[in-house]
């Protein structure tokens, strides 16, 4: 297996943003993996949902420095939720019925399609 490009885009789910702050190693190589990292505004609002009542408000505000951080070099895109990624998330919600998929989860499946990068990290 070769090694992703520096500028192939992986789509971020919050298990690994989670998987940062319990100190997981092998859950957050996408965090180190050179690679340009993408998330949606759903997943960064689930994962502020989880630290804040989880975790605790310094856990949260801890991870909006780094993840703004990663914003301003341009290793993390926050990816613009639109009407068509809408549609495709409803169309997997639909398709996928009783697997207990949610909007999150389909935002970042339909936004990794999007982007040709079928797997999300």
């Amino acid at each position: 297996m070769t090694a992703p490009s520096p500028h192939s885009p992986a789509v971020v789910d919050t298990c690994v943003w989670l998987a940062a702050y319990n100190h997981r190693d092998i859950s957050v190589q996408p965090l180190v993996t050179p690679r340009i990292l993408v998330v949606s505004p759903l997943g960064l609002d689930w994962l502020d949902h989880l630290l804040t009542n989880r975790a605790g408000e310094h856990i949260a505000i801890e991870a909006v420095t780094r993840i703004g951080a990663l914003a301003r070099t341009g290793a993390l895109q926050i990816a613009v939720v639109d009407g068509k990624l809408l549609d495709e998330a409803e169309d997997l919600m639909r398709t996928y019925k009783g697997h207990r998929l949610g909007l999150t989860d389909c935002v970042n499946a339909a936004l990794a399609w999007r982007l040709r990068c079928p797997a999300i990290s």
